[in-house]
C-alpha cells in the first residue's frame, strides 16, 4: 500500500491495477478499496479478476473523471489502453481452471 499512498499524493504513477478477488475480500475490493484507488491520479484502468470462473471486470477512467465497466469471459480480449497492450482473458487463466492432476494410487 506504500505506493498507492506516493501515487495520490503524487509521488508515484499507477497507470493500471490488477485485483484478485477473494471471498473473504471481495466486498471490501469493489467497494472500500476502489473507492481509495479511484483517488490516484495517475490511475486509468483497474482491473478485478474472480478466481471462481474466467471473468475479469475492466474498469476504464474516463475524460470526465467516470469510470466506464467492461465485462470480458473466456474468449475475449481486455484492451489496457494505459499500457499500450491487449490480453486474453484465457491468457489470464492459463492453467488456473486445468483438470485436477490423477489421485495417486
Amino acid at each position: 500500500m506504500n505506493a498507492i499512498r506516493r501515487a495520490r499524493s503524487g509521488g508515484a504513477s499507477i497507470a493500471a491495477l490488477f485485483e484478485v478477488l477473494s471471498d473473504c475480500t471481495e466486498k471490501f475490493d469493489r467497494g472500500r478499496k476502489f473507492e481509495q484507488y479511484r483517488t490516484i491520479p495517475s490511475l486509468a484502468e483497474y482491473v478485478q479478476v474472480s478466481q471462481k470462473e474466467p471473468l475479469v471486470e475492466h474498469f476504464a477512467r474516463q475524460a470526465d473523471g467516470s469510470w466506464l465497466m467492461r465485462e470480458q469471459r473466456a474468449g475475449e480480449p481486455i484492451g489496457l489502453l494505459s499500457l499500450g497492450c491487449e490480453i486474453a482473458v484465457d491468457e489470464i487463466y492459463l492453467r488456473v481452471f486445468a483438470e485436477a492432476p490423477p489421485a495417486a494410487t
